[in-house]
């Protein structure tokens, strides 16, 4: 198509025909053509849009967390793209709805939350401290502005302060925590024995007939998918900078540029970790002095000794630090609230403080480390300094050879030979790949949809430019095809065999399994009729369902069998093998046994299935009321 384009435009009835497009520019906007004025939302929820881009990289995620899953299965298991995207954008809506809620109810993040959650985060940090160059250059190579990363990390932040409100008002009565002690923590006494599939190898061996049988009424499992590989040029900012040595006379003389303007200079900080005990906004006195005195009882524990980050991650009401032991980061005067930031100030290094009333209610404080403020000199500044100037030569540098490569990609639609020769990048060769990709550079979705578009595969040409990330692009085409093929009999003749004949092992297995458990049931001795048949019960004693030691498929059939004992039931093993499950005692799970750890464990568990079970009818209660128009055919 492209080649036919050139060849037509040297036509006049192009030019006519150029002419009157640009005419309708002029009259109507650009936009018009290329879909800028138009609807991108893929789905509107009470009128917010959940915009396309937003929705792809929701979807993107997910396939490849599905493709780390599944390893070497993907291409098999993995072909239901159009379902996979309907149960993401169901999913997209529910999040919606939370966070419309989330801010219908007052919640809120502030700039300054946003910030030290921001600043916390591991990823972020050089030597333990905040990286602002480090921040923005992790968000380029994940292809993410910072207006839009912090969207996201405001809204996570948000939904978090809306769980917790679910979290920490539900309620677990005495009777529901009994009960699930005794379920939980029941003890059956449980053996077993196993009928190895390999005991009936001689005795299962498929004739011909039965594979043929098996071929005829399985074809499309013995079916070769369609596959291509690809040769492609590939222009990397990564390569770029490996190339690029910035001047020493340039570096110091951007040093001294931004010394004068400030950009060296790291004001005072503190490292602390915090108790958060909340207080409501409108909350009587009675309630600030229940809070506070609750606050004061936890400081006398942390003074006689106990660990502030066990303590903070199990009672503190902070959604975003206890998790992380009450750690909050480095951070300076003017990001905290004004009492706390004083109390912070003020305190040395390992001491504790507080009570603080802030507007979210009590604090204990430790001070974990300081740091003086003072400037950088130019050596600590100078990978800072070199990795801007690289960053700044990579993009210059980046976007010429680009211009260059997309002319020379367009102008020679038959080859990629002409723009690896000019820019000297090497012509690289992909393995063979399908429709949803593959190994290596096929992994990235965006390949595998241009290597099997009409315009590359049908037609020859080379594709249009692909972006893959920040300063990462290339252009393919295809260099092997391979249509999809019925594998031939002969071909899997013994694969059919060999599966047809672990099929009757298995099977045999389990009929000689479920003829013992017949005989037990009508009353033979257990222990007899396993030494009659050459088998041994292993002993597993009293066990929990959580138990490490047993293996998976006994336990499951263990805790499904009723409790009249003795109990006898069987279970598939993961190898094929067939077990004889028998169940001889079952002892309830005692609340009193528990330990303190162990009760505040359970509870804890406990209102977070409840605040689950809250959340999921609250949010279907708000889908019900909401006004949701879905675009499914823009998924």
């Amino acid at each position: 198509m492209l080649q036919s384009i050139r060849n037509y435009i040297q036509s006049w009835a192009a030019w006519l025909i150029i002419g009157f497009i640009i005419l309708t520019f002029a009259l109507w906007g650009i936009q018009d053509y290329m879909g800028g004025g138009g609807d991108t939302s893929v789905a509107r929820v009470n009128g917010e849009e959940i915009k396309l881009d937003d929705f792809q990289r929701v979807y993107q995620r997910e396939r490849e967390r599905l493709r780390q899953a599944l390893g070497s299965n993907f291409d098999t298991l993995f072909q239901d793209e159009a379902r996979l995207k309907q149960q993401l954008l169901e999913r997209v809506i529910r999040e919606r709805v939370a966070q419309q809620a989330s801010r219908d109810m007052g919640l809120r993040v502030s700039d300054a939350e946003l910030a030290a959650y921001i600043q916390g985060l591991a990823e972020f940090q050089d030597n333990g401290r905040f990286s602002n160059a480090r921040y923005e250059q992790i968000l380029r190579s994940a292809g993410l502005t910072k207006q839009g990363f912090e969207a996201l990390q405001r809204d996570d932040l948000l939904f978090a302060q809306f769980f917790a409100g679910l979290r920490d008002t539900a309620f677990v009565s005495a009777h529901q925590f009994d009960a699930a002690v005794r379920l939980q923590r029941q003890q059956r006494e449980v053996s077993y024995l196993v009928i190895p599939a390999d005991t009936f190898k001689d005795a299962a061996q498929p004739d011909d007939k039965a594979v043929q049988d098996y071929y005829a009424a399985q074809r499309e499992r013995y079916t070769a998918p369609e596959q291509v590989n690809i040769e492609y040029v590939e222009l990397s900012g990564a390569d770029i900078a490996a190339g690029i040595k910035p001047d020493e006379q340039a570096l110091r003389k951007q040093y001294e540029e931004r010394k004068a303007q400030g950009a060296y200079d790291s004001p005072e900080q503190r490292r602390a970790r915090h108790i958060l005990i909340g207080v409501e906004a409108n909350a009587d006195e009675a309630a600030r002095a229940a809070a506070k005195a609750k606050a004061e009882d936890i400081l006398q524990r942390l003074k006689r000794g106990a660990d502030f980050a066990r303590l903070a991650a199990e009672v503190s009401q902070d959604p975003v630090s206890a998790p992380k032991g009450g750690d909050l980061g480095w951070f300076g005067r003017g990001v905290m609230d004004k009492a706390f930031e004083e109390a912070v100030f003020a305190l040395a290094p390992g001491k504790l403080g507080g009570p603080v009333l802030s507007p979210l209610g009590w604090h204990i404080i430790k001070l974990e480390e300081s740091r003086p403020a003072g400037s950088k000199s130019f050596e600590e500044a100078r990978a800072e300094l070199e990795q801007a100037e690289r960053q700044h030569e990579v993009e210059k540098q980046f976007f010429e050879q680009y211009e260059t490569l997309k002319n020379l990609v367009f102008e020679n639609p038959d080859t990629l030979n002409v723009a690896s020769r000019e820019l000297k990048l090497p012509l690289k060769t992909s393995a063979l790949f399908g429709r949803n990709g593959g190994e290596g550079i096929a992994r990235e979705p965006k390949v595998a949809a241009a290597a099997f578009s009409d315009e590359v595969l049908a037609r020859g040409y080379n594709s249009e430019m692909i972006e893959i990330g920040a300063n990462h692009v290339l252009a393919l085409r295809i260099k092997e095809h391979k249509p999809a093929a019925q594998r031939p009999l002969d071909q899997v003749r013994a694969e059919i065999a060999a599966r047809l004949k672990l099929e009757a092992m298995q099977q045999r297995a389990r009929q000689s399994g479920e003829e013992l458990q017949m005989r037990l049931q009508q009353g033979e001795d257990a222990e007899a009729l396993a030494r009659q048949q050459g088998f041994v019960w292993v002993q597993a004693g009293m066990v929990e369902r959580t138990d490490a030691k047993s293996l998976a498929p006994v336990l499951r059939a263990a805790f499904t069998l009723p409790k009249t004992q003795p109990a006898i039931g069987g279970a598939r093993l993961d190898n094929g093998d067939y077990a004889l499950v028998r169940v001889t005692n079952v002892r309830e799970g005692d609340a009193a046994a528990l330990d303190s750890a162990e009760r505040l464990a359970l509870v804890r568990e406990l209102q977070r299935d409840a605040a689950e079970r809250a959340y999921e009818d609250y949010v279907s209660a708000l889908l019900g009321r909401a006004d949701i128009t879905r675009h499914p055919d823009k998924l």
